[in-house]
């Protein structure tokens, strides 16, 4: 194969929050006089974000949607009842001004448009996401960015990356997606036929990686996209 197009995850492969998840949502919970102990709320960040696997698999909650029964989840777990502050984290975290780029990417995507390889994004995620984009200066780094709300299916409904490849106009043989979301991203790219990458950073605030799970055989695991350059040779689009 050779590869003429790599698509991207956004969120904890491109783009994370930075206050994290954890933080803004420790916060809120101190503004409203909610005393809880921060590595309780670490392990009901992740055991909620787990919860949501089948959720995540049948991909049929728009983003707001999953954003309130993750948060449900959450508070319950906490015993706390409050929709206004379920309501106040929820809007907090939809306006993305928390987003940050990982230090890398800057120069993965420059190498990639060096080599004459396009790069695209599929996110689960509304249209909101390019205004993030926007504000970080990586919308004009990309040439497709497909959103699920635009889509009208999430990943890991095969639908959402047979969009992208329409919109790219590549050959499914021609075109990588690196994620770091096992069951939206890796199943997901698998089921449609595209060469998968499965990035595992190191690190302790992404609650929506689902690391649970095993690599199909061939799918390239990575650390850093800085291995990305590597991992594109092999396949066949970099000298």
């Amino acid at each position: 194969m050779k590869v003429k197009a790599v698509f991207f995850d956004a969120g904890e492969t491109l783009i994370h929050r930075n206050p994290s998840l954890a933080t803004i949502t420790h916060r809120y919970l101190l503004k409203a006089g909610k005393k809880v102990n921060r590595a309780k709320l670490n392990a009901v960040l992740l055991q909620s974000a787990h919860d949501m696997k089948e959720i995540v698999q049948k991909a049929e909650l728009n983003d707001t949607e999953k954003w309130h029964v993750y948060m449900d989840s959450v508070l319950k777990k906490l015993g706390i009842k409050d929709n206004n502050l379920k309501n106040e984290v929820i809007a907090r975290l939809k306006r993305g001004t928390s987003f940050r780029v990982y230090d890398e990417v800057w120069g993965v995507i420059k190498g990639l448009k060096k080599a004459g390889i396009k790069a695209g994004i599929i996110s689960n995620a509304p249209r909101d996401l390019k205004k993030v984009f926007d504000r970080l200066g990586l919308t004009k780094q990309f040439d497709w960015i497909v959103v699920s709300e635009d889509a009208g299916v999430e990943k890991p409904d095969k639908k959402i990356y047979e969009l992208a490849l329409k919109k790219c106009g590549f050959d499914r043989e021609n075109v990588i997606y690196i994620g770091d979301n096992y069951l939206a991203d890796i199943m997901g790219s698998v089921a449609a036929g595209i060469k998968p990458v499965w990035l595992l950073r190191e690190t302790k605030d992404a609650q929506f990686t689902f690391k649970a799970g095993k690599a199909p055989d061939g799918v390239a695991v990575i650390k850093s996209l800085r291995e990305i350059p590597n991992v594109i040779r092999q396949y066949g689009g970099l000298k």
